[in-house]
């Protein structure tokens, strides 16, 4: 498990640049397990004491990010070979 979040120039905690809605932080959480005998990773996020409205936010980003990631777990993935099953959730 993991934060995320935007920062400043000083590291500092700030807003999405594009989104001023987007929550300050998500927790993400990162988890590995045997799938078929294979190599399950499964990546989640979720809004981190985040108001309505950015919670509203990151729920209508989902099929964004699930784009994003999943491109890019696509990518490992191949990188892995055929042992690897990647999920985005």
């Amino acid at each position: 498990m993991f934060v995320n979040s935007f920062s400043d120039e000083k590291a500092g905690v700030t807003r999405h640049p594009l989104s001023m809605s987007w929550p300050l932080e998500v927790l993400s959480t990162v988890t590995f397990s045997e799938f078929d005998g294979r190599t399950l990773l499964v990546l989640k996020g979720a809004p981190l004491d985040a108001t309505d409205d950015e919670r509203e936010t990151f729920a209508a980003g989902f099929q964004s990010m699930t784009q994003g990631f999943g491109g890019t777990l696509d990518q490992l993935a191949k990188h892995l070979g055929a042992g690897a099953v990647l999920f985005f959730s």
